[in-house]
């Protein structure tokens, strides 16, 4: 056991003193110098530091220290301006610590950084910048943890077997193993890259032949590299159905849901024509019934006028004769 912590001590002293050495990559420019660690390795989503540190022999003689980064010669960050996003000061300024932190590392972040500093020096009126010599710039490398995009099966009735398919993502290349429901390694397996242009991040696809010679179970497939590992699973059942049989099922009964709506709409539709048509029907056989009264009442309004007419010319004659 004691050789034990010995043994750790040793490494962790002997990483620290790595670390020392290889953030000893500096640029003098007269009193002034700045350091950085010639590389920096982060994994995609989690936060990086970007240090870059600022020595002097001046004293109090220095104001105004502002940190500049750029990556590939483009302008990313000043620490005057800068007061939000991704990127953010970690270090104590005033004390020559520029270190910048990037959080929720992405691909797009890996490139080759520089850092500078201005500031002013007593009795100075114009500001004095020093910049990182660009042979001994930041290289930032983002790496990315196994993820598995997808798993699968198929069921091959050439061979009547099941292929079993897991999709993944990392980088560096990660490798892929397939185990049994009995926790034995799957010897007949066979993977291929899909090509990316993303940086080097590498998609592969892994895939085994199963027989009816394997047991039923969940299979799973183990997906690894330096940066971690992540397991998925697939059931295989016997009489279970395929994501290809699942999917023209899917169809299936999308094309039902479907034309069951066709029809509803259609008999929809015919109901409101069919009110519609019984109610223009009734219209018509309600103007067809006055269109026969008309005549009659007209004909008994002429009678009525006729006979009222007659009783005022019998009181006229009964009036002249008396």
């Amino acid at each position: 056991m004691f050789f034990l912590y010995f043994f750790i001590i040793l490494t962790g002293i002997l990483h620290s003193e790595a670390q020392t050495q290889d953030t000893n990559v500096c640029t003098i420019k007269g009193t002034t110098k700045i350091c950085i660690q010639r590389e920096v390795i982060g994994v995609r989503g989690e936060d990086v530091i970007l240090p870059c540190l600022f020595h002097h022999n001046e004293g109090n003689k220095i104001s105004e220290l502002t940190l500049i980064l750029y990556k590939d010669n483009d302008f990313i960050y000043d620490s005057t301006t800068s007061s939000k996003g991704r990127i953010q000061t970690k270090g104590n300024l005033s004390e020559g610590d520029g270190s910048v932190r990037i959080r929720d590392l992405k691909i797009e972040d890996e490139g080759t950084y520089g850092c500078g500093f201005r500031f002013k020096k007593l009795g100075d009126q114009h500001f004095t910048t020093i910049f990182i010599n660009k042979e001994r710039q930041l290289e930032l490398r983002v790496y990315v943890r196994p993820k598995i995009l997808r798993i699968w099966r198929e069921f091959m009735k050439s061979s009547n077997s099941n292929m079993l398919f897991c999709e993944a993502e990392a980088k560096p290349r990660p490798n892929v193993t397939w185990w049994n429901p009995n926790r034995h390694p799957v010897n007949e397996s066979n993977t291929i890259d899909i090509p990316n242009n993303q940086n080097d991040l590498q998609k592969i696809i892994s895939s085994c032949n199963i027989t009816t010679e394997h047991p039923e179970g969940n299979y799973s497939c183990v997906v690894q590299n330096q940066y971690g590992v992540v397991k998925g699973f697939v059931l295989l059942k016997e009489g279970e159905e395929t994501s290809e049989e699942r999917g023209i099922a899917r169809i299936l009964i999308g094309c039902s849901i479907t034309l069951i709506l066709v029809l509803l709409l259609f008999l929809f539709g015919f109901l409101i024509c069919k009110k519609q048509w019984n109610s223009a029907e009734g219209n018509r056989n309600h103007l067809e019934d006055l269109n026969e009264q008309g005549p009659k009442d007209e004909s008994s309004y002429m009678t009525l006028t006729k006979n009222h007419c007659d009783a005022n010319e019998s009181n006229l004659y009964d009036a002249i004769s008396s």
